[in-house]
């Protein structure tokens, strides 16, 4: 055959290694030992070679298929044919196929190129069921869990998890929660989620959850008398919120207040701080105020009854405005209630839980107070 191999065969059939031009030479002997012999020279011509391999075969994403095999050189054309298993075809040479149904699929990949040859490669496909990851997750602030709700899902049995947070800590619960340490800086996690389908395919999904400082809600301050000078630690939050321990209160971030009703008393001062991020903190501080009350305007319109009582009794106030406040302090000042107060109402009926004994009731309206003594006997 011109290649080195030889046949004995009448009519043999004769596999080449390349493609070029042969000698073949056939010899003939007959039964009275006469010889004869003729040689022709064939052109053979390149043979394309079927061949492929795949990615993940999953139901729910598409599967990649990669040509592996050889073609003729140009100018031979070759012509790709793919058949899906009876879900499709494409002449694509790389193409990608979704299969949407599990099981095992006979893909064939036929080449046929234009100097007459061809070649056919079919192999089995085993597609696998595949998950679909998701989760919500809400940034948090400092010291506060991370809430993750899993949302992922797989058409029959169940899932295993793989939680990576992002801070090297990982979880195999369904919906985890998570405390992120971040030293007092602000930080930004990517957290993954893997939904594992045993013996098919997982899915995953990345997120990002932002953990936010806490605001610094220290303050200091000073007296001066009755009057005391609160500064705020932490300048620039979204909003403060200052309660003084008299019903007193204020939202700027270095008030000045004046505790106005007692001779000597002890307050507890408190400063809560919202930042940007909707963080929350709050620090309360002893206030301890001595000396002698001045004198202020007083507040009219102001009634308070029965007096004395059990514990039950009415205030009304004539035309309230917006910054009234009422408190009730037993006799050392100290605060035994704050009542809610509204600029709309005029009367506010006061159940008192509280031991026999005479209590001071302030009210504050319109920049004016009126302090009142109250005797519960029950």
């Amino acid at each position: 055959f011109g290649d080195g191999g030889i046949s004995t065969a009448v009519n043999p059939l004769h596999t080449f290694a390349n493609a070029t031009s042969k000698t073949i030479k056939l010899k003939v002997t007959s039964e009275f030992g006469c010889l004869d012999s003729v040689s022709h020279n064939i052109l053979l011509q390149e043979t394309p070679k079927a061949d492929f391999s795949w990615g993940a075969a999953c139901n729910l994403a598409n599967t990649s298929f990669t040509f592996t095999g050889t073609r003729p050189a140009s100018p031979i054309i070759t012509v790709f044919n793919w058949n899906f298993a009876g879900e499709g075809t494409t002449t694509i040479e790389n193409p990608q196929k979704l299969f949407n149904i599990v099981g095992k699929k006979l893909v064939t990949l036929t080449l046929t190129s234009n100097n007459g040859c061809s070649d056919v490669m079919t192999k089995e496909v085993n597609v696998k069921l595949q998950s679909k990851a998701d989760f919500n997750v809400d940034d948090v602030c400092e010291d506060d869990d991370a809430v993750f709700t899993n949302k992922s899902s797989v058409s029959q049995g169940n899932l295993n998890y793989l939680w990576k947070f992002g801070d090297s800590k990982t979880s195999n619960s369904q919906s985890p929660r998570h405390r992120y340490v971040i030293g007092g800086s602000s930080k930004t996690f990517n957290v993954t989620l893997v939904a594992i389908v045993p013996g098919g395919c997982s899915d995953s999904i990345t997120k990002a959850v932002s953990v936010n400082t806490i605001p610094n809600s220290d303050f200091t301050f000073k007296t001066s008398g009755r009057k005391v000078y609160f500064t705020a630690s932490t300048p620039g939050a979204t909003l403060y919120q200052w309660r003084f321990g008299d019903g007193g209160k204020a939202t700027s971030a270095n008030p000045t207040y004046d505790y106005l009703e007692y001779p000597v008393a002890k307050y507890y001062a408190c400063l809560s701080v919202i930042n940007a991020a909707n963080c929350f903190s709050e620090t309360c501080k002893e206030v301890f105020i001595t000396g002698s009350v001045d004198k202020v305007s007083k507040l009219s319109g102001v009634k308070i009854y029965p007096n004395p009582n059990k514990g039950n009794f009415t205030i009304t106030v004539e035309d309230p405005k917006s910054d009234i406040a009422i408190s009730v302090y037993d006799v050392l000042g100290n605060v035994v209630k704050v009542i809610e107060t509204s600029s709309f109402k005029t009367e506010y009926n006061i159940d008192m839980n509280v031991a026999n004994g005479v209590y001071m009731v302030k009210i504050t309206n319109g920049g004016l107070t009126s302090t009142q003594k109250v005797t519960i006997n029950k």
